[in-house]
């Protein structure tokens, strides 16, 4: 989210002012995905570390 933050505080605003919490969520949805997939990189990366 950090890479994002602009886009998270212009969002949050829409939320306040506009009552769009499905913008958020999605954004927010989409930041766990990526995260997710970071991780899911890493730990196949790990694996194959120690299958050498």
């Amino acid at each position: 989210m950090e890479k994002n933050k602009n886009d998270y505080f212009n969002i949050l605003d829409d939320v306040r002012n506009n009552n769009d919490i499905d913008r958020w969520s999605i954004f927010f949805l989409k930041g766990i995905i990526e995260t997710a997939n970071k991780s899911k990189n890493t730990f196949e990366k790990v694996i194959e570390l120690r299958m050498q």
